[in-house]
């Protein structure tokens, strides 16, 4: 499937505009591809200026990264402070109030062995 993605990098987008548009319309892609996107776009950012500013810390990094529960909240699990500090690991939480869905999606992944040597 790799070889498919390089060959029409386009091609996951457009299924899932095609998808949307079968689900509910216009409405579909609207809500399924557009304000979804702009909403996913707007967390991304915030780790840039959000988890850099407000929060706090549990490893003293050179970057002034901070662990803030919104950003973490809305990035289903990135604790950011934790991400510079350790950006090799899958768990971003390392405290045990520190939830990371991402993690546990990736565990249900690996449980079904389409993923492997999760770290």
């Amino acid at each position: 499937e790799l070889c498919l993605l390089d060959q029409y990098p386009n091609l996951p987008t457009v299924l899932w505009i095609i998808a949307m548009y079968c689900i509910a319309g216009m409405n579909g892609i609207l809500w399924g591809y557009v304000v979804s996107t702009v909403v996913i776009l707007h967390v991304m950012a915030m780790g840039n200026s959000v988890a850099h500013r407000l929060g706090g810390r549990n490893f003293d990094t050179d970057d002034n990264s901070r662990n803030n529960c919104l950003y973490a909240l809305l990035s289903l699990g990135e604790w950011h402070n934790n991400h510079h500090a350790r950006p090799y690991k899958a768990n971003q939480g390392h405290l045990w109030w520190e939830v990371d869905l991402v993690y546990l999606i990736l565990q249900c992944l690996a449980f079904l062995r389409i993923i492997w040597k999760l770290r």
